[in-house]
């Protein structure tokens, strides 16, 4: 992945350049050929431009008709999974056309999406410019529609002039983009820029605003694009066996006019290498030099996937740099290949260091950091000897004890295994009853806290200001987001979106943890950002409330949890419990209620999403529910936080689905109590050494109330209850 040099210094240019514009017939094909585009999916909608490029067979038609491509910016059109594209012709005219079109093909690693549109009446293809492109202080005309009005209104083409302010080239010397003298308008991302003969010598793409830079990628990516390619490589370990380390390779096959007959992926020691590797003049690489290993890639749609094995007889314990490259054969019999990838290979103990490039982030603000490789783990018996105590049967866990644990656990969306994380990173899937360990990864990153989607396991890790989503058999990272001071997470089985929130786990709380930001899990986007001082101003004198709160104080983020069903987001700020009401990523602020807690370690809610307590407690006793107490942890009915229902002990109590109990774990065991406070039970845990007494931890009940986890000092263990 070739990436770009946006630390380039400002190249000021005299204010006496001449812009050469283009004009005459060749403008007016220019115009013609370049459309009006908007994608619009179920949160978020974007405009831009496109052009046409040329065409290739349409394979659902059998009458031999084709299909005409448009070149546009990915980040446009693969906003969200599957939007709704439009294009319009000849827009602002009388003559306007809207037509839908749909995605052929996305290169990430250059912000390129190419698209099809069906029918006839498009015009000719943009001729692109030949050579290495202008050179700095040259002219270039820009084609676009910025600050186009909405979907349904449309402005004319616009044209408008920029000077090359710089060549920003990669580590080898090469053009990586055009810097411009003027921005890329929202409506113009993805128009052509066009020499003063109306030849396309690059695509327009954004503006940065944080880096104050404008850039456009040079059209020679664009034919590499459109010829057929690989785009990006992921490179993960699956297992290690004496000195056998099995390895997936992963790329995206761009391939619009179908003409790519081969893929594979080329694996070479760095050390057998003669002379240091570096691209040919045109800017494109060669193969990997001498006899790397090859295998070719298994294509399923749009990605091509394989296994690849290195072997080392020594199997010694030293870290070896290795080289991974995308190889692709077209029809024509030329090949293409990728900038070599170099990972980090022990055969004593796997990958350590990934070999990953998706070429997503090469265009964001901000890049997250890249995902340490997933392992494929072999079943690990973890169940100890089961011990008779009273009320219940205890079984050991052998894992690592509380010390190194978060104090989170939680359930897959079955309840036939549950997850738990050591702070340095460590993830674990453990099955329920039989405590086997399925799977585990080590994220190379400490991790504050988790919950379960519907999409996998959503997992924060502070350091990188990070929620990275795991494969939920698996523990492989799908997907990651960038949040600022992102500390906690809120997620359900039951939906795709997960709130991250920038309130700290533990801690004093501030009105600077301010931000809740929302995602969509399933396109990997950004879909929602709320801030806490905004709410509090206008949302909260229009919410149910206590009679004596005041409309319009600040509010924070702190300890934000989904309700089961996903339907309610629940948030503690300064000892009230704040509920939203949830649409897709969109909340409402509905209810907030007395003060009834002072630090809020976790929400637990009953299985069927109607319970809601809160870990904490007051010096005194709720208006309307003195009878309760004070202290303690209250239960509230999910859609009334006025009242409290009843008060547990202090430490947050668990909702028995069967026969209406609450559970705690408290002291050196568990307590039951029932609805009127009265103690119905006392499991006593010990607390002999090497036993499960002990201070701290974290207790996860089973939803079927037969059993549960506790995570304790020095000892984990499964509790199974008499009936």
């Amino acid at each position: 992945m070739r990436t770009l040099m946006l630390g380039l210094a400002w190249l000021y240019l005299s204010s006496a350049a001449v812009f050469a514009q283009v004009s005459g017939p060749a403008a007016e094909r220019v115009r013609k050929c370049t459309l009006s585009l908007s994608a619009r999916g179920e949160v978020l909608e974007c405009q831009g431009a496109a052009f046409v490029v040329g065409s290739t067979p349409d394979l659902s038609n059998k009458k031999g008709e084709t299909l005409t491509l448009l070149v546009a910016a990915a980040h446009i059109v693969d906003l969200e999974e599957d939007p709704v594209i439009t294009v319009i012709l000849n827009a602002g005219s009388k003559d306007e056309k809207a037509v839908k079109a749909g995605k052929v093909a996305v290169d990430w690693t250059n912000d390129l999406a190419i698209l099809s549109v069906q029918g006839t009446g498009y015009p000719e293809p943009l001729p692109f410019a030949d050579g290495d492109g202008p050179a700095e202080g040259a002219s270039l005309s820009i084609f676009g529609f910025p600050d186009n009005p909405g979907p349904d209104r449309h402005h004319e083409i616009r044209c408008y002039e920029a000077l090359v302010q710089a060549r920003q080239k990669d580590a080898f010397g090469r053009l990586a983009a055009y810097q411009l003298s003027a921005d890329i308008l929202a409506g113009g991302g993805g128009g052509p820029l066009c020499n003063a003969a109306g030849k396309v010598v690059a695509i327009g793409l954004m503006t940065l605003k944080k880096r104050g830079l404008s850039l456009a990628i040079p059209v020679r990516e664009l034919r590499d694009v459109l010829d057929g390619k690989g785009s990006g490589l992921l490179v993960e370990q699956k297992d290690l066996w004496q000195g056998a380390l099995r390895l997936q390779a992963t790329t995206v096959v761009v391939d619009p006019r179908r003409t790519v007959r081969k893929v594979s992926v080329l694996a070479l020691p760095r050390s057998s290498l003669k002379t240091e590797l570096a691209p040919a003049a045109d800017g494109s690489w060669k193969p990997l030099p001498g006899v790397p290993q090859e295998v070719e890639l298994k294509r399923t749609g749009s990605t091509a996937s394989a296994e690849i094995v290195l072997k080392d007889a020594s199997a010694t314990d030293a870290d070896a740099p290795w080289l991974f490259q995308v190889k692709v054969v077209r029809e024509d019999n030329t090949v293409w290949c990728a900038e070599p990838l170099a990972g980090t290979v022990n055969f004593a103990k796997g990958l350590t260091d990934s070999a990953k490039s998706t070429g997503k982030d090469a265009w964001s603000d901000e890049a997250p950091a890249a995902a340490a490789p997933a392992a494929e783990w072999k079943p690990k018996p973890l169940a100890g000897k089961t011990e008779d105590r009273e009320g219940c049967k205890l079984t050991p866990i052998a894992m690592p004890g509380a010390e190194a644990h978060i104090p989170c656990l939680c359930w897959n969306a079955d309840q036939t295994a549950f997850y738990a994380a050591e702070k340095a990173g460590t993830v674990r899937l453990i099955s329920w009853p039989d405590l086997v360990e399925k799977a585990e990864v080590n994220l190379g990153h400490p991790v504050s806290q988790f919950a379960m989607s519907h999409e996998g396991l959503v997992i924060v890790l502070p350091d990188l200001e990070d929620a990275w989503l795991l494969d939920s058999i698996t523990l492989q990272v799908k997907n990651k987001f960038h949040a600022k001071k992102a500390g906690w997470v809120a997620a359900s089985p039951a939906s795709s979106v997960a709130f991250v929130a920038c309130a700290p786990v533990s801690g004093p709380i501030s009105p600077d943890n301010d931000i809740l930001t929302a995602f969509d899990l399933k396109s990997g986007k950004k879909a929602g950002e709320y801030s806490g001082d905004k709410v509090g101003k206008e949302e909260i004198p229009h919410a149910r409330r206590p009679s004596n709160m005041k409309a319009g104080q600040p509010m924070i983020w702190n300890a934000p949890a989904l309700t089961p069903d996903g339907k309610f987001l629940f948030v503690h700020s300064y000892f009230s419990i704040y509920r939203f009401k949830v649409s897709g990523p969109k909340i409402a602020l509905e209810e907030v209620s007395p003060p009834c807690g002072g630090d809020a370690a976790r929400f637990v809610f009953s299985p069927d999403s109607a319970l809601v307590s809160m870990h904490g407690g007051m010096e005194t006793p709720i208006r309307g529910a003195e009878e309760l107490g004070k202290w303690g942890a209250y239960i509230f009915k999910v859609k009334d936080l006025q009242v409290p229902l009843a008060r547990s002990s202090f430490h947050t109590p668990w909702f028995v689905k069967e026969g209406g109990q609450i559970m705690t774990a408290e002291g050196d065991g568990i307590l039951i109590f029932n609805w009127k406070r009265e103690r119905v039970r006392e499991i006593p845990m010990g607390t002999a050494p090497g036993s499960f007494g002990g201070a701290g931890g974290y207790f996860l009940l089973h939803p079927t109330g037969t059993g549960a986890i506790i995570l304790r000092k020095g000892v984990s263990a499964r509790i199974d209850f008499e009936k």
